[in-house]
């Protein structure tokens, strides 16, 4: 893929895990995230829960954990495997996913939730 050398437009950075910082719903405050979505995902509201989902994803630059995820390889070596040693990229992988899926859950009402 080509890519334009434009001195107007920032330099596309990859995102740390510093910069997952995800907007709670109200319930999920306690987990250190402040801001909330104005409603949770129920029977008949899908269309406008996604129109604020996505834009949270898109905002925090996210889409990449939910759609074609490039997974890291969770061992750097045959001895790492052998010793349950985690590779660090797979570590901050991990720790991005299941933020962004525990805030997903989050933000579905509680009669939807054990259909997910």
């Amino acid at each position: 893929m080509a890519t334009l050398n434009n001195s107007t437009t920032p330099p596309v950075r990859n995102t740390t895990v510093e910069d997952l910082r995800l907007p709670p719903t109200r319930e999920s405050s306690k987990s250190g995230l402040t801001h909330s979505l104005t409603i949770k995902l129920d029977e008949k509201n899908y269309l406008l829960w996604n129109q604020q989902v996505n834009g949270v994803i898109t905002t925090h630059n996210l889409h990449r954990l939910v759609v074609n995820p490039e997974i890291p390889l969770q061992y750097a070596s045959v001895a790492d495997r052998l010793d349950g040693k985690n590779s660090e990229e797979y570590q901050q992988w991990l720790f991005k996913d299941q933020t962004l899926f525990t805030w997903l859950l989050s933000t579905i009402s509680d009669s939807v939730l054990p259909r997910v």
